[in-house]
């Protein structure tokens, strides 16, 4: 009986905290991986990734319409919300920061653009950062710029940072859409050779073949059942791609999680179970009891 209350309390003030089938798969028709609002894919340490002098190269195409809420493109995590790197999605905009501050509410500094007043889905995404601030440009062209924003890498801790795809280290923030590749460089790239790996990427046949820096990180999401050309260069690290849907950390009864909108269904699962499945489980607890107290008076009655 106390086995089954705990199980009760856990489960209705945990909600969705089952196993959920990992849809990501790769794309037929080019190098990629598809996300459809229920998946994840990560680099689980990454001793390499720290600093504030770096550049993020990442093609990518959201998913059109736009899903509601806060959604994670890219993580970079070393334990510490408070000094995690994320690419995020809210509604059409495209959100670049240091820090969990998801709905603004904190007024922390961001650099951001929307993806509705670019012309083509696809998205060739550049992001520098340094000594002389953060630079955005998008399909080669320059969209937003803050000289009073150095963002930062996390890593330097003692825990080597992991690199999330697709999602948050919570598995709480999925994303839907396809990402075609991603380098990530110890330095800043110019904006002329941004340019020209955004037009490199338009007209080869894949991710990071052409440039003369040399990533930190590169992955160009080849399949691995498709035949692949000896002479263009490798993916750096081997991306884990799960069967089930699992955060690499977990986060207990976190209710305000700051995802911008979705909290409201986090509440209403509190409070369907709440008032809805645990009652019903409280009292069928209350009848189990009964049936068991009339079955204990009814042998000592026979037994006389």
């Amino acid at each position: 009986m106390a086995g089954t209350l705990a199980a009760i309390l856990y489960f209705g003030l945990s909600p969705k905290q089952y196993q959920v089938h990992n849809s990501v798969r790769w794309l037929e028709d080019r190098p990629g991986l598809e996300f459809d609002g229920s998946g994840i894919a990560y680099l689980k340490e990454v001793p390499l990734l720290s600093g504030d002098t770096f550049s993020i190269q990442i093609a990518f195409a959201p998913a059109s319409p736009p899903a509601d809420g806060f959604s994670l493109i890219l993580m970079a995590h070393d334990g510490h919300d408070d000094t995690q790197l994320i690419i995020g999605q809210w509604r059409s905009t495209i959100i670049i920061m240091n820090g969990d501050d998801y709905d603004h509410s904190r007024r922390l500094p961001r650099v951001s653009f929307d993806t509705a007043t670019l012309p083509a889905r696809d998205i060739f995404l550049s992001i520098s950062s340094g000594l002389r601030g953060t630079r955005v440009q998008v399909n080669g062209e320059l969209v937003t710029a803050r000289d009073d924003l150095i963002l930062r890498l996390p890593g330097e801790g003692k825990d080597p940072a992991g690199l999330i795809l697709g999602n948050s280290v919570y598995a709480r923030h999925p994303w839907s859409g396809s990402l075609y590749g991603l380098a990530i460089y110890g330095e800043e790239i110019s904006t002329a050779n941004t340019a020209q790996h955004y037009l490199d990427w338009t007209t080869e046949t894949g991710f990071g073949i052409t440039g003369e820096e040399d990533p930190k990180i590169l992955l160009t999401f080849d399949n691995p059942s498709a035949p692949r050309d000896p002479q263009l260069r490798r993916e750096s690290h081997n991306l884990t791609i799960p069967d089930q849907v699992q955060g690499l950390r977990r986060q207990i009864l976190r209710i305000g999680d700051g995802r911008g909108g979705d909290i409201g269904g986090f509440v209403q699962d509190i409070l369907l179970n709440l008032f809805g499945f645990m009652p019903f489980g409280f009292a069928l607890c209350a009848l189990m009891l009964a049936l068991t107290q009339r079955r204990v008076l009814l042998s000592l009655l026979l037994a006389i």
